[in-house]
């Protein structure tokens, strides 16, 4: 039986974005055997994400009403 080690961080509540750029620093660290296996453990303000397979017209709320109401809309490659 192996043991393996995974670094557990708690952030709170961080944006979308940046939380995406932490991501793929941790993964680009993980891949390059710099740290072990992170699990980051933090929360969204309100947002809404577009994955691949969505587009703006599947939101019928404006950009603007959406920030109106301190919702942010991010496009992304991942599921969204």
């Amino acid at each position: 039986m192996s043991l393996h080690v995974i670094n557990v961080v708690y952030l709170g509540r961080v944006d979308y974005s940046i939380a995406l750029e932490l991501q793929q620093t941790v993964v680009q660290l993980v891949k390059d055997g710099r740290i072990s296996h992170t699990l980051l453990l933090l929360e969204h303000p309100p947002v809404i994400t577009l994955g691949r397979n969505a587009g703006l017209e599947n939101i019928i709320a404006s950009r603007d009403s959406l920030a109106s109401q301190g919702i942010e809309l991010h496009e992304t490659n991942r599921g969204g």
